[in-house]
């Protein structure tokens, strides 16, 4: 890396050590930096291992248990199993295992010694029995023998981490300023408050913002688009609101999707279910997103303004009713998230960016339902996804208003318009299934080049996440789902219907 005189001097701390460098090239990942360039300072870190170089396989996710529990890998990823497992305990001394198995999702490896990795970590949950006996399923005279004792293992000692340095919380009583990182090809600004922010974006309208770099890290590595300028606000305190208003939920730009998910689940257990329906949609899609690394780095302003096709979160906050809070050095905005927000390159203006977005509270008689289909369950890319929302006029089931959203079609996520406005004013039964299931092969076209092929597979998905929306609505409603295929088949459980019932395509 070149030493820029004009560069700003970038200070952390690696294992307590302090580490003082000008040489802080923005194109460098912190990987990278923790194998090669920290020799000057003696803590070389090779163990941290280098896999896709773009966060998707959990390796490089900056052991005692692991070891004696006979967690034998490869030893590729066992770094990033043990660094994930470190950064829960961290977070949460007493985890369960469910916790351990979320945190470990973002991890891909699930070779043979995967079992053995997770039995050493989920000794950790004091309420798991991990490898005990199991006396219910055990056959007259067997005996089970143990792979370890977990009275030989060390205890978890919190007291003995490294504690934050306290230089580093002194700095922040010291009045803060842009900094700049010039790297040979690429200047970093991180601004230090919201009005110089704004005077960076205008100065700079297409220079991408990065909060977790999950998106523009990716497009430098594997595309090898490089931005001669990149802005990061990770500093600015507005970009991390968390509020309610008597429309809903607001939440800053900045803010994690992990945060996401937290922020969430409180409002979730604090406000009536009629009013959370969106927000559990939303819940259920960031269960499945990417993996615990991810989503502890990626932003939600960042997922939203990308209009990625695959997004899993947009169809869902579009059929929900989500607005954009917009501003720039020119003065804010509030946007609708709505087909023009994704398919008009100019919907958003040069130099704004995304102070916070308003997920509404869902009404009565509204129905809001989130669906994906992935080659795995998590840390994939969808191939399809979707979020649907129904409302119904007052104590009929006559469709007042519905919004249907695909990911996975186009080059952004997809508004089922004409299918939409079609079952307006429609009796939610199964001739408006049939009618809703024609207009939209009708109004989804998928082209026989489209990007990864599937055509046919996705056309079904289309049709089958709208079955699953009526038949998931129908249960809500209290109504019978599909009586005269149950009565034929009574030993079948709703669960299996979208699996066996065709449609009546006209």
């Amino acid at each position: 890396m070149s030493c820029d005189p004009d560069s700003d001097e970038l200070i952390f701390y690696v294992n307590g050590k302090k580490i003082v460098t000008k040489r802080a090239d923005p194109e460098v990942s912190l990987l990278s930096y923790l194998r090669r360039e920290c020799i000057l300072y003696a803590v070389q870190l090779t163990g941290t291992k280098y896999g896709c170089g773009a966060g998707g396989c959990g390796a490089c996710t900056v052991m005692e248990r692991l070891a004696k529990a006979h967690g034998s890998q490869c030893g590729f990823c066992s770094p990033g199993m043990v660094m994930s497992m470190y950064s829960l305990l961290r977070n949460n001394p007493e985890p369960t295992i469910e916790d351990i198995m979320e945190y470990l999702s973002g991890n891909l490896c699930r070779c043979t010694g995967y079992r053995p990795i997770l039995d050493g970590f989920r000794t950790f949950d004091k309420k798991c029995c991990s490898a005990e006996r199991d006396e219910e399923n055990m056959l007259p005279g067997m005996t089970t023998l143990k792979l370890f004792n977990r009275s030989d293992l060390l205890p978890l000692d919190p007291t003995q981490e490294i504690i934050f340095p306290p230089e580093l919380m002194l700095m922040l009583n010291k009045p803060m300023k842009t900094s700049t990182y010039r790297g040979e090809r690429v200047t970093w600004y991180s601004a230090s408050t919201l009005p110089e922010l704004l005077e960076l974006t205008s100065k700079y309208p297409k220079a991408p913002l990065v909060v977790g770099n999950t998106n523009i890290g990716i497009q430098m590595k594997i595309q090898g688009i490089i931005p001669p300028v990149i802005i990061s606000p990770l500093r600015i305190l507005e970009l991390y609101s968390n509020s309610t208003n008597d429309k809903g939920l607001v939440i800053g730009g900045a803010v994690t999707l992990s945060q996401l998910k937290q922020i969430l689940q409180e409002n979730i257990s604090k406000s009536p279910p009629e009013k959370n329906k969106i927000f559990k949609a939303l819940l259920q899609q960031l269960g499945t997103l990417a993996g615990e690394q991810i989503r502890s780095m990626a932003s939600i302003g960042g997922h939203v303004i990308s209009r990625a096709a695959i997004s899993d979160l947009n169809p869902v906050l579009a059929a929900g009713g989500a607005m954009l809070n917009l501003v720039s050095k020119g003065g804010s905005r509030t946007i609708p998230m709505n087909e023009a927000f994704f398919t008009d390159p100019s919907a958003l203006k040069p130099g704004e960016i995304l102070l916070s977005v308003l997920i509404p509270y869902s009404g009565q008689n509204q129905f809001v339902s989130a669906f994906r289909q992935a080659q795995r369950e998590e840390n994939a890319s969808a191939i399809v996804n979707a979020g649907m929302q129904v409302q119904f006029n007052d104590g009929t089931d006559v469709i007042k208003d519905i919004a249907i959203f695909y990911g996975g079609i186009g080059s952004t996520t997809m508004y089922a318009k004409n299918t939409s406005k079609a079952l307006i004013g429609r009796n939610w039964n199964d001739a408006m299934l049939s009618e809703a299931n024609s207009q939209i092969l009708k109004e989804i076209t998928i082209p026989p080049s489209a990007s990864e092929g599937k055509v046919e597979y996705k056309r079904s998905l289309t049709c089958g996440f709208f079955f699953k929306f009526y038949a998931e609505v129908t249960q809500s409603m209290n109504k019978p789902v599909f009586p005269l295929f149950h009565n034929k088949n009574p030993f079948f459980g709703n669960y299996f219907f979208s699996n066996i019932i065709a449609f009546k395509v006209q």
